[in-house]
């Protein structure tokens, strides 16, 4: 008695599936709620078929589609409440800048960390440094002798 049951099934598989595309479901979404429909086909029909099994694989299968559908809405929904997408910044963070600023500013002016509001070894550990080769970097190059200079 199971055979001609799984035959009818596996005969209204393509046509339901077909009908759930037709009708907008997308093929993937629409498997899944075919698959769904077989199962409870499985469990219902364990005595005797619909007398119009066609029609209820069709209409117990856009159930299972539109349940799909529904929860997946509604999972989008809550991850975006609860965890919208990051929006692009118009403006440039600049924390990071602010700790790698170079020593030396235009035209070889040496710059102090405390114009930058830091404090000496905080300053020194953003550019990964002790603070006496901080304060050794940040006065001004000497000015080397040449050799042909007395």
């Amino acid at each position: 008695m199971s055979l001609p049951r799984e035959e009818l099934l596996r005969e209204l598989t393509p046509v339901v599936l077909s009908v759930l595309v037709r009708r907008g479901a997308d093929f993937a979404t629409a498997e899944d709620a075919l698959q769904e429909a077989l199962i409870k086909a499985l469990a219902a029909w364990a005595d005797q078929p619909p007398d119009n099994p066609k029609a209820w694989m069709i209409t117990t299968a856009w159930r299972a589609y539109i349940d799909l559908a529904r929860s997946d809405s509604a999972r989008r929904a809550r991850e975006e409440r609860f965890d919208p997408e990051p929006t692009p910044l118009e403006e440039v963070d600049d924390t990071l800048q602010m700790y790698v600023v170079p020593l030396r500013g235009p035209r070889g002016v040496a710059m102090s960390p405390h114009a930058n509001s830091l404090r000496l070894h905080k300053f020194a550990q953003a550019n990964l440094c002790t603070c006496c080769a901080l304060i050794r970097r940040s006065r001004p190059p000497r000015r080397s002798r040449s050799p042909c200079e007395p």
